[in-house]
């Protein structure tokens, strides 16, 4: 039993060395890479005691590469919200990529006023630090469950859509997707404004077959898989003003269709599908809808300006879909 216990122990401290080793190797190629990010400058903490900030909240968000906890600064008293990813859980360089883009992302959108503000960036031997912009408010998300499940004033929705179209212009502008449009990854601040926030998916503007996002908010081309760009931002925002105004998911399958689902389906496999497999037929047929379903005078919405300019966004093929910077020129957003 012993020698087993010793064996034991022997792979655990030898992957603990051999986590230190990985670790220090990103951290190297880290301070190298983020080096290149223009306009950017970022230092190395040296000393925890020396830290600029002190924690307010343990814990305020938690993604798949790191953690976000409101912290002060000690000097100015100003509230953020710092990202802290550790190395040890990147495991390897593609994975420092991802958050290499994510700062660099922030950075080139520091100017504007419809993304959430990149304070700075820093590091230490094990970890790397973002420092954003703290939103006192919620979600949007959050904001239209306490409203009832939607948003029925349109004069309110133009007032939180003309932000987010602002901020996906921007990107786009600086030949970058977002790829997870949704309501929760749009932080409102005291007054109410929004701001986009979490660029974890963000990519450079190319086209692309890697399925991201929300199914809820996926564009055709996603689904299909046959290359798609931008134009996807633009899509999810489709979805989003139905969503808004509605409260439903424009192309989520309705009853009689789900019946009909279920029904070939225990016909298929001689039994009714099991909570999993149902959720499956949800996400497949809501894909069959979203490539095919009618959309001209089935979005749901009453007021004929905001309905016309939601079938607008919504165009299946990229090509003609509207682009970001006429989005929010719109004049249905003219506020």
């Amino acid at each position: 039993m012993l020698p087993r216990l010793h064996y034991y122990l022997f792979l655990l401290l030898s992957n603990a060395i051999l986590e230190c080793i990985a670790a220090g190797e990103l951290l190297e190629y880290f301070k190298k890479e983020v080096a290149k990010i223009p306009n950017l400058e970022v230092h190395q903490q040296t000393d925890p005691d020396n830290d600029e900030y002190t924690i307010e909240n343990a814990l305020v968000g938690e993604g798949y590469d790191g953690y976000v906890r409101r912290v002060k600064h000690k000097t100015t008293g100003i509230e953020y919200a710092r990202k802290e990813v550790f190395f040890s859980d990147l495991k390897v360089e593609k994975s420092v990529d991802r958050i290499l883009f994510e700062i660099k992302t922030y950075s080139l959108c520091r100017d504007s006023e419809d993304i959430v503000h990149l304070q700075e960036v820093y590091y230490d031997k094990l970890r790397i630090f973002i420092v954003l912009e703290y939103m006192s408010g919620e979600t949007l998300q959050k904001y239209i469950n306490d409203n009832g499940g939607k948003i029925a004033d349109v004069s309110k929705v133009k007032r939180l859509l003309k932000p987010i179209a602002n901020g996906i212009k921007i990107l786009h502008h600086h030949k970058i997707m977002w790829r997870n449009l949704k309501p929760d990854n749009i932080l409102l601040d005291a007054s109410g404004r929004p701001k986009i926030s979490d660029m974890g998916f963000a990519a450079e503007a190319k086209e692309s077959t890697h399925v991201f996002g929300t199914p809820y908010y996926i564009a055709p081309e996603m689904i299909k898989r046959t290359g798609y760009n931008k134009e996807i931002d633009v899509w999810s925002l489709g979805v989003m003003v139905v969503y808004l105004i509605t409260g439903h998911y424009i192309f989520y399958p309705g009853k009689k269709q789900m019946q009909n689902a279920i029904a070939e389906y225990k016909q298929t496999n001689g039994k009714l599908p099991n909570k999993r497999a149902e959720n499956a037929l949800i996400q497949n047929e809501y894909y069959n809808n979203v490539l095919n379903k009618e959309i001209k005078s089935k979005t749901g919405i009453t007021d004929q300006n905001a309905a016309e300019f939601a079938e607008w966004i919504l165009e299946r093929e990229p090509s003609n879909r509207p682009t970001a910077n006429a989005v929010a020129g719109h004049s249905f957003l003219s506020v």
